[in-house]
């Protein structure tokens, strides 16, 4: 295995993992672990086409919009993942030529403001 395929597993079994952490919030006073996985998930970024970036952001929307549903979740964590909701958000609507793509982003954004109302009404 040369340097690069191993710098690339590496990355990847990091990338797993910070998948189930950001998911589970696991380590709550570690907000660091949000910002690693977005670093993970875009590395790639400068040398992929629209419609990988776009699998990529909504890949990140679902994880965070799980773990804020999740009553498992500890609160402050799920406020967290709340708060960085935004950036796939804003990155799926800055890539977003096409009318149907740019439906799709305020359809997420409606869909996120009904169930985060959903799910914090009750507290």
């Amino acid at each position: 295995m040369t340097m690069s395929d191993q710098q690339a597993l590496e990355n990847y079994l990091e990338l797993i993992e910070m998948r189930h952490l950001v998911r589970f919030g696991e380590q709550p006073d570690s907000p660091c672990h949000i910002q690693r996985w977005f670093e993970l998930e875009e590395a790639s970024f400068p040398r992929v086409c629209n419609c990988v970036k776009r699998r990529v952001y909504r890949r990140q929307y679902d994880l965070l919009i799980e773990a804020v549903m999740d009553d498992l979740v500890p609160e402050l964590w799920r406020q967290l993942c709340l708060d960085y909701l935004s950036r796939p958000l804003n990155g799926l609507a800055a890539i977003a030529v096409k009318p149907q793509h740019q439906q799709s982003v305020q359809r997420l954004r409606r869909e996120m403001r009904t169930q985060v109302r959903y799910s914090f009404q009750y507290r």
